[in-house]
């Protein structure tokens, strides 16, 4: 508590922070503000609500240090994943499993088969299939493919130059930026 006291003679460190211009602004406006804040001499994480009330400002703290600390902790799991992705010598895409839409390719893939990125990203899987190929995909596609089990298969692809290639694609269930999607990985098997 504390009532009557000056708050920032008592924390002069927070007042570069958040807490000064939000606590100012809630007064001054006279709103209630909802803010997150780091506290650097305490190594915590705050959520914040206050409210003008009578004479001064009701202002109520939750720690959630370890909400952020899970947060940092994902999204480095995630970077760490996307980095084994993209940094891969070997072509992996993602594509939504309903549109069959491309939602990702990475460098290898991009190489391997001559399409920009951009390119990649405006079309299909079914793209990349040599014509007489489709309805092989397609009775792959109708097979289960989206449950959760790795599916592997040799196929045949087409390369932007129109070069067919033989190819063993292992592809596994994932759920993408919230799409049911597959990752595929494809290693060229041509002689």
């Amino acid at each position: 508590m504390i009532l009557g006291k000056n708050l920032w003679d008592l924390y002069q460190d927070a007042v570069p922070l958040k807490f000064y211009n939000e606590y100012h602004r809630a007064i001054a406006e006279n709103i209630a503000v909802r803010f997150e804040e780091y506290y650097p001499p305490k190594d915590l994480w705050f959520e914040v609500a206050c409210f003008p009330s009578g004479e001064g400002l009701s202002v109520y703290f939750k720690d959630i240090t370890e909400r952020k600390r899970s947060t940092r902790l994902l999204e480095l799991e995630k970077e760490k994943y996307s980095n084994l992705f993209n940094f891969s010598p070997l072509p992996q895409w993602v594509y939504d499993l309903e549109t069959l839409k491309f939602l990702d390719v990475n460098e290898a893939a991009i190489s391997h088969y001559g399409y920009s990125r951009q390119e990649f990203m405006a079309m299909t899987i079914l793209q990349i299939r040599p014509q007489s190929e489709i309805p092989t995909i397609i009775q792959i596609l109708k097979s289960n493919i989206a449950d959760d089990t790795a599916k592997r298969s040799n196929v045949k692809h087409q390369k932007k130059t129109g070069e067919v290639i033989d190819v063993f694609v292992e592809g596994n269930s994932v759920n993408f930026d919230g799409s049911k999607a597959r990752l595929v990985m494809a290693i060229d098997r041509t002689v």
